[in-house]
């Protein structure tokens, strides 16, 4: 399991810069897109590209038997991650541990 933190918002011109780094630690560094914790800590916005490309990772997540964890997402991105429905389909945003616990099963 990886925990990836961005310290970017998942939005515009910012998320292409998120979305190469992530894509190297997966095709590069070792890191398994099935068991993909993303800590949204340290990330103050999501847009609807960035909606999507949490949505494309899950899918990544899925096709190598996995899934897309949500952790420590702010009171903003929580609501847009809830009211997008994104939240919901990913499994809801957790605290780190309860995320981290969802793919030690």
């Amino acid at each position: 399991m990886s925990v990836l933190r961005p310290s970017l918002p998942l939005a515009g011109d910012d998320l292409d810069a998120v979305k190469a780094v992530v894509a190297g630690m997966i095709e590069h560094d070792g890191v398994d897109p099935a068991a993909v914790v993303i800590d949204l800590s340290s990330t103050a916005l999501i847009d609807g590209r960035g909606l999507e490309w949490l949505l494309d990772l899950d899918d990544v997540a899925a096709i190598a038997g996995g899934c897309v964890s949500l952790a420590a997402a702010n009171e903003l991105c929580v609501d847009i991650l809830r009211i997008s429905g994104v939240g919901p389909r990913l499994g809801g945003v957790r605290n780190l541990q309860q995320a981290m616990a969802v793919h030690n099963r």
